[in-house]
């Protein structure tokens, strides 16, 4: 049995939080400070006792309009102010500013502080969770009728089938 889709979606929560968690100390150990350690925990903690569908509602008005530039990995959703600020403006300052750190900082030999493969982990973790809101939407439409999300749409577009 497949758990409901605001259970996956918090445990894909959990899951970017692990892998910014561990980005930010890789970022540490090569000299390049992110965000501490104390701030993604505070973080983990503020995001993980917030109630599934809230969590899941959140995401979905605050990001729905940015969907397609998750789907293109436009690196402009993380690197400049604005897209991803909103979808995370209820959480502290240093959770947006770890995202878009690690996209931006290079170590002091000039290279990104995150490999190629970091940043696909990163775009899957997100790409997930749109999947799973599109699911959401499409079995609770009439939470989200005033975000003009065309269910049926973004579904052809992400290759999800509802059957």
């Amino acid at each position: 049995m497949v758990a409901p889709e605001e259970e996956r979606f918090l445990e894909n929560i959990k899951c970017l939080i692990q892998l910014v968690a561990y980005l930010t100390q890789q970022a540490r150990d090569k000299g390049c400070t992110i965000v501490g350690k104390d701030m993604i925990d505070i973080a983990s903690h503020f995001i993980t006792a917030l109630d599934k569908h809230y969590l899941l509602k959140t995401f979905v008005f605050y990001s729905h309009k940015s969907w397609d530039k998750i789907k293109i990995r436009n690196r402009d959703f993380f690197t400049k102010e604005g897209e991803a600020d909103n979808i995370f403006k209820n959480l502290p300052v240093e959770g947006v500013y770890a995202f878009r750190t690690l996209f931006t900082t290079l170590d002091k030999n000039g290279k990104p502080i995150i490999t190629d493969g970091d940043v696909e982990d990163i775009w899957d973790g997100f790409g997930s969770l749109v999947k799973i809101s599109i699911k959401y939407i499409n079995k609770n439409p009439e939470i989200f009728k005033e975000c003009g999300i065309d269910v049926n749409a973004e579904a052809k577009k992400w290759e999800i089938n509802f059957g």
